[in-house]
């Protein structure tokens, strides 16, 4: 009796630490997404999406990105929202595409929205955006089932989702640039469908996780865990036995999940005995002992696996040369160096002119800008024209945040200065006196003549 429970012991202990993963060690998992009932689990590397049993702590399903049409490259560094129950997920790699892909059916659509993240009843927050004046966005929570939009908060500037989904932070922006610090901000609340009005410090939401009536704060600098009862006793701290670290740790969202209901911690990890490996893990800690509660390894790591992966990888190499050819390109150079200054606008230190660089735009003549001469009166705006090496040269252009009226000359770009003299008196002869009266015009300058000065921060 003794021997089969031993054996059944060890059984159980091989389930949960050795099992031999699904993602090929061509990247590491770099996303962590936990259905809501915890009975599932997702996982994204640069080549492959697996859905994972977190019961059986077998794979359920994996699909390649390319397969996906999300490309042949790695994915490096994406921002990707999972909704909590694994159905939907929205991504872009930065740089070609934003994608919605239907995690139940497998299809890809494009995705016009600029928000990735979800909140606790599965809709996404998303944006539509108004650029004429500041603060003339439109927030809306988006059900991809029915394609409905729900308004939460007009005239406002930009979102966040936190608390785990269960808040959707409203930005109103105070200055011409944004600047988180100096905002204006509201908190939707979910579950009240309104504006909670409390001075809570929603930003203690960063780090703390409540877990039924317990309360698990994590460290991001000591890669630690410390775990409050109800009344802000510590129960427990514990450190993460082998947390991501490198360029994944930047974006600190979806390496790691708290459990609402239950005392766990799901985390990210990777195998710190073999750092020049693409080896990845999931561990499960129990967040009232700090205990490992499971360890999931993430990579097929048998010999089979390994030779395709060391083929993709000679592919990606390729791949990589490629696109690292076509991007040194004299003329995608040139397109870059365009891209960057469009949109903006400066001030030419010579002339006093504040220009607009007009978006979308090819160079004329191989070297020159299309831009606008702006003007205090915008039906005396010109098109005009600049070589982009000028253009680019802070001596003469400096980029600006924004322009105002000219104070000097009330925005007419001129001053007129008038004076009068006595020209000749004949008062004592025909009763009369010849007053002459001249006006001098000349362009305003402190503004060049434009009519508007330059706001630089």
């Amino acid at each position: 009796m003794l021997k089969k429970i031993t054996l059944l012991l060890l059984f159980s202990f091989i389930s949960s630490y050795a099992q031999n993963g699904a993602h090929s060690t061509t990247s590491r998992v770099s996303r962590l997404f936990v259905s809501q009932d915890e009975t599932k689990f997702l996982t994204l590397s640069g080549t492959e999406i697996v859905l994972w049993d977190n019961i059986t702590n077998q794979m359920i399903w994996m699909k390649k990105l390319s397969d996906l049409g999300l490309g042949n490259e790695i994915l490096h560094d994406p921002i990707v929202g999972v909704d909590p129950y694994l159905k939907y997920m929205v991504l872009t790699n930065k740089m070609s595409y934003r994608k919605l892909v239907n995690l139940t059916n497998f299809t890809t659509t494009p995705w016009s929205y600029y928000t990735y993240d979800f909140v606790n009843d599965g809709r996404i927050a998303v944006m539509d955006y108004d650029f004429s004046k500041k603060n003339s966005n439109t927030a809306y929570l988006l059900n991809l089932d029915t394609g409905q939009k729900e308004l939460i908060a007009d005239k406002m500037s930009d979102l966040r989702v936190i608390g785990n989904g269960k808040f959707v932070k409203i930005f109103y922006n105070n200055k011409t640039v944004s600047d988180y610090n100096d905002d204006k901000t509201k908190v939707y609340e979910m579950s009240t469908k309104s504006f909670n009005k409390s001075k809570f410090d929603w930003r203690i939401l960063d780090n703390n996780f409540t877990s039924g009536n317990l309360t698990a704060t994590y460290s991001y600098g000591a890669k630690s865990i410390t775990t409050t009862d109800a009344q802000g006793k510590q129960i427990t701290n514990f450190t993460v036995k082998n947390p991501v670290t490198g360029s994944m740790e930047n974006n600190k969202t979806h390496l790691f999940y708290v459990s609402e209901t239950q005392p766990h911690a799901y985390f990210l990890e990777q195998d710190s005995n073999k750092p020049n490996e693409k080896l990845s893990y999931l561990y499960l800690y129990d967040i009232i002992n700090g205990n490992v509660v499971k360890r999931i390894e993430l990579h097929d790591t048998s010999e089979s696996a390994k030779l395709i992966s060391e083929k993709e990888i000679g592919k990606q190499r390729q791949i990589e040369a490629e696109n690292q050819r076509i991007f040194n390109l004299p003329e995608n150079v040139l397109k870059r160096r365009l891209s960057n200054l469009q949109g903006n606008a400066y001030y030419n230190t010579n002339t006093k002119g504040i220009y607009y660089v007009v978006p979308n735009k090819p160079l004329y003549q191989g070297d020159l800008v299309r831009m606008d001469a702006l003007n205090d009166s915008p039906k005396l705006k010109m098109e005009v024209y600049e070589k982009i090496e000028t253009l680019e040269n802070p001596s003469i252009y400096k980029k600006i945040i924004s322009r105002k009226s000219c104070t000097y000359c009330n925005g007419k770009g001129s001053i007129s200065n008038s004076y009068t003299r006595t020209a000749a008196d004949y008062e004592y002869t025909t009763g009369k006196k010849l007053v002459e009266t001249t006006t001098h015009t000349n362009s305003c300058g402190n503004c060049g003549g434009c009519g508007l000065v330059p706001v630089f921060n």
